[in-house]
Parts: structure tokens; sequence; C-alpha cells
């Protein structure tokens, strides 16, 4: 899929090479601070219950209202496009498709009506609704194959498109689908790389600010990962619990998905900053069946740490940064404001063809264009499967070296401002096994960061700055 097209659901399974890179105390302000903007709704509270879904199921529900309707994106011109397999219907759909836009805001209603008036139609074969019904059997068929890099629904081309580490590999895979009743020309098998995970902003900062080197060892570098943003922490009657967190890669604490209450330090562990509080352990198929039989499941590689009482921080701050190493931070810090709202509670306020971009410890202040939207990611260490699969991750056309594990993901305001974080960094993909040759990196969203993070710690939310309601009064479930 090209950088500029747009595509807004999508599903793909990429096996990684993990590299491992990467107490009570008194709480600093009054737990009891009542929380700013808008008091917390019971819907808001039962969405911390319910359980997390794949977000292709949002595009199946638009299917059925949308008949014909087979997929978004945005062009290279920055045009809506659609795929109905029928064009003539297109007035039959135009307000199903805007609603679905707007995300249940009557205010960006409008706007979007007038974006779908000039949408540009294409036909095609296949309704969303139909792929999502082949996809799911071949997924399950498919997902623990060796050579398995990849899937998704493309929205762009209209089909189901399987990678595969080889050429050699292709036709057993197009045989599996033949076999679970997939109609061959519903599915293309391509060779696409599999996935790897990541492993002055390398210097001694304070306060401590989104985008610096955090380290669980003593080394100059081995281990070191990035600090993705500082947050708050709303318990479930939306107040604050008075302590100070900072939200990193999973895989950079001593291991993925066990609170191991890892020591973390900035640059390392000569000057250590705080502990480990919340890396959920997986899920299985019992628990959900959209994870693959004998799996563990998560919908993202993300660890809180809870600062040490006496570490300065910075709350809603990302740095700007010189170019080279070791990326001088210069000037005053970037304020981190939230005037995207996401449309349904588990869904991006982000489409694919969308600006993002990410400040690491290794790269520095880089950017692209999300290119995939839900990635299914099987993980690998060395060469070998190690029972890992996190679900529903995103994609983007810049490249994230080792140690930016942890980075935020973001975009910028026209007046500089980051608006909004859209999650942490934590993998990469590469040809050939070649760090020299990087193709995409890979972020855990943060709604799904802040649903498994919090679901440890009895409910809440996180705010990445405080007063964190938008200019229209609507606070964010982030």
């Amino acid at each position: 899929m090209t950088p500029f097209v747009a595509r807004t659901f999508s599903k793909l399974i990429i096996p990684l090479l993990v590299l491992a890179i990467g107490c009570d105390r008194s709480p600093t302000e009054n737990p009891s601070l009542p929380a700013s903007g808008s008091s917390r709704s019971l819907g808001d509270i039962l969405d911390d219950h319910r359980p997390l879904s794949s977000l292709d199921e949002h595009f199946v529900e638009l299917a059925r209202e949308a008949p014909g309707f087979g997929g978004l994106f945005y062009d290279e011109a920055g045009r809506l496009t659609v795929n109905l397999t029928n064009p003539s219907r297109r007035p039959e759909v135009e307000g199903s498709i805007a609603a679905f836009l707007a995300g249940g805001d009557f205010r960006a209603l409008g706007p979007r009506l007038a974006e779908v008036a000039r949408m540009n139609v294409r036909p095609a074969q296949y309704d969303f609704a139909q792929l999502y019904e082949w996809y799911g059997p071949l997924v399950s068929a498919i997902a623990t194959l060796p050579g398995v890099t990849q899937t998704d629904i493309d929205d762009v081309r209209n089909r189901i498109v399987i990678g595969v580490e080889s050429g050699n590999l292709v036709q057993g895979v197009r045989a599996q689908a033949q076999l679970i009743g997939v109609p061959a020309a519903a599915v293309l098998v391509e060779v696409i790389p599999p996935t790897r995970v990541t492993a002055n902003l390398q210097g001694l900062v304070r306060p401590m600010h989104a985008g610096i080197q955090v380290s669980k060892t003593t080394s100059v570098d081995l281990g070191s990962c990035t600090l993705g943003y500082n947050v708050r922490r709303r318990d479930l009657s939306d107040a604050y619990d008075g302590y100070k967190y900072f939200v990193t890669a999973g895989h950079c604490t001593d291991s993925l998905g066990y609170n191991n209450g890892t020591r973390m330090g900035q640059p390392n562990m000569t000057r250590p900053i705080g502990t480990e509080v919340s890396d959920p352990p997986p899920f299985d198929q019992f628990t959900n069946s959209a994870c693959p039989a004998d799996l563990k499941c998560r919908y993202s590689d993300a660890a809180l740490i809870r600062y040490d009482d006496s570490v300065s921080w910075r709350h809603g701050k990302m740095p700007k940064v010189g170019t080279g190493v070791p990326f001088t931070i210069l000037d005053t810090l970037v304020d981190i404001v939230h005037d995207a709202v996401p449309p349904y509670p588990d869904m991006a306020s982000v489409w694919i063809g969308q600006n993002v971009r990410m400040i690491g410890r290794s790269s520095g202040d880089v950017g692209g264009k999300i290119l995939n939207f839900c990635v299914n990611i099987r993980v690998y260490e060395g060469v070998q499967p190690n029972g890992w699969y996190l679900m529903c991750q995103f994609q983007a056309s810049f490249r994230a070296k080792p140690g930016d594990s942890g980075a935020p993901a973001f975009n910028r305001t026209s007046y500089g401002d980051i608006s909004p974080v859209f999650g942490i960094v934590w993998g990469e993909q590469q040809e050939n096994n070649d760090w020299t040759k990087l193709v995409r990196a890979t972020f855990s969203h943060h709604y799904y960061v802040g649903r498994e993070l919090n679901s440890t710690m009895g409910g809440g939310r996180f705010d990445i700055r405080l007063n964190q309601c938008n200019h229209h009064g609507v606070c964010p479930r982030y």
C-alpha cells in the first residue's frame, strides 16, 4: 500500500523478532483532587469494563448500513475515496458514510457531509462485510503457519492480502484459502518482509518529559528505550490518584505481560527514576475468540512506570530537537493538546494517509504517513515465534531504530502544538533482515494502552495533559 493512500481499518498478522532493549510511596498530591473538565458519565464508566474489540468490526457495521461498501481511503491528493460494489447507489450510502466519519459528533456532521459529497467513488467486486466473513476463518487457519508475515483487508485493492516471507510459500497459502472456501480472486498472496521490535535525548534530562532515553540497565546504550509520555491517572470517580507516571514499551521492562516491578532510570539505571506498576497479563482464545489458539494476546506493547517522589517532570510537554545524534533539545517544550476525539471509544482519531511523527532517542524527530490500521502482529524471538500476538496495532511510513521503543507517535497542529498523541512506538519492519533497509514503524494506539494499563489498577483513564478537554468542551477518553 502506498504511503499516501488511506485505509481506515485493516488487520494484519506480522511476525516480530523480539529484541529486549529496551515499593509504596506517599502521594505527592492530594488523591481527592477533582479532575479537570466534565465528570464521567455512566457510559464512560461502563466502557472501562467492556471487552476490547477489533476496529474492523466498525467497518462491517458500516457495510451493513451502506450496502455495497467495500472500503475507504484518502488518495495522494487527500481526497476521500470510497469503493462500492454498485456505484449507482452512491446517493443511498452518502449519509451513512458521513455519519460514520463524524462518529456521533453532530457538529462534525456538516463538514463530513460536504466531504462525502465531493468524494470519489470506485467500483468494487466485494463489500467489506463479505471480505470480513472470509477473512476471519482464513486468519484462524494461517495465523500460526511458518513464514506468514501479515494479513490485511486492503480497502484500496478491495482484496484480502496475505504477506509471506518468500515466494516458495505462496502456493501453500493459496491452497489453505481454497480449502476453507475463499474465492481465489478475493485473495492476493505477496512477499512482504517481517516486522521486528526496536528496542541530547540520550543524555541526562530534568525535568522528565516525552521523547528522552530511559533504561532498565546501567549501560550507556544497551537496553535503552524511549519515554513515551507523562500521564496523570484518574480513577473511576474521576479523581486523580496523586501519583506521577510515564508510559513506555512493555518489552523495555524485564518481560512484557508481567508486572515484575522493573526499576527504570534516566538516562540509565545510574540515576533511577521509577518502578513498573502495570504491565497486564495476556489473554487467550477462551477470553477473546479473536485471539488465535495457543497464543498469548494483548492490544498494546506498553507498561506504566510510577515516578519516584523526588523526580521532577513536565506534564503535557514534548521537546523540539535538532538533527543528528545526540539530538539536542531546542528552546522551549511544546504543549500537548487534544483537538481530535476518537469517533468511537475504541477507534483512533487517525486515518490511513494522515501525517504522523515520532520522537525517539535513536532517530530524533521523524515523520511519515499512517500506512495500516488495526494490525495483528505475531511476535518472534530469533527465527521462532515466542507465543505472543499483539492485536490491532498501527503502522507508519517513518523508520524506527533500536532504542526508539516506547517513543510517542503523534501529530502536530499548524501552530506547532502536539495534537493528538496517537500512541507508543515499539516495532519496525525491515527488508531481508537488513537494519539499513527499514520499511515502516509499528505503534500501539493510546486508547488500547490506557485501557489495558488501567485494567490492573481498578479502571480509570490517563490524562496526557491537565485540563484534558478540547476547545469544544469534549473530554477525550484517553
